[in-house]
């Protein structure tokens, strides 16, 4: 459900989906955008995680990088 990320994105309050609408609540909207959020703290640790991979200088292991992503994915879901 892409469609509701990006709704979330850009805090639109409805949906139309197969013609017709869906209106939002407060809570959802407020959910979305902590969605989003989380989403984008998803995607800054991977990027984070993987330049220090990449940096031969950082001794970094398996089991860190693990329970990093567990972490942040689990406020994601």
């Amino acid at each position: 459900m892409t469609e509701i990320l990006d709704s979330a994105q850009e805090s639109f309050p409805y949906l139309w989906v197969n013609g017709e609408k869906y209106v939002f609540s407060t809570e959802v909207l407020d959910a979305g955008t902590k969605l989003f959020k989380e989403f984008k703290m998803v995607q800054n640790t991977i990027r984070d995680l993987y330049e220090c991979i990449i940096d031969e200088s950082v001794n970094m292991t398996v089991q860190y990088i693990m329970d990093e992503m567990a972490k942040h994915l689990e406020q994601f879901d």
